[in-house]
């Protein structure tokens, strides 16, 4: 009985969170729209058949997800800023969103970080910001 009970515990855990993700998901697709109406010349690094798979949304999963940051914070996202520019954290491709064998999305990504200016990475968190905030 126990292990019915676990495992119908586990099951709806696993629901729970993946509903979750996929909410977070789709906020990311809809404040990424909104970055880019805010800043159209931004380099959009769509992947080829996913065209939802924007830089500005790998940017937010990385800085969301995998660091856990919190999404309203400047200062985390200067943070996150930095580890594209190779000042802070490592960033290991296995883990980064949209990471497949023979694709460098986070090289691509780290360069078109690095091709902004100091002005432009600065608006960028600002519109981050203003766009996920709820």
């Amino acid at each position: 009985m126990r292990s019915k009970l676990l495992g119908a515990a586990i099951l709806t855990l696993a629901l729970v969170w993946g509903a979750v993700g996929l909410r977070a998901a789709t906020r990311f697709e809809t404040a990424a729209a909104k970055v880019y109406e805010q800043m159209p010349n931004l380099e959009r690094g769509e992947l080829p058949g996913k065209p939802d798979s924007t830089l500005v949304r790998r940017l937010m999963l990385y800085h969301a997800s995998i660091r856990g940051r919190p999404e309203t914070s400047r200062l985390d996202w200067k943070l996150t800023l930095s580890d594209y520019l190779g000042y802070n954290l490592n960033i290991d491709p296995a883990t980064y969103p949209e990471y497949k064998a023979g694709q460098d999305t986070l090289a691509r990504d780290r360069a078109a970080v690095d091709a902004l200016s100091r002005r432009e990475r600065n608006r960028l968190v600002d519109v981050l910001v203003f766009a996920l905030q709820r």
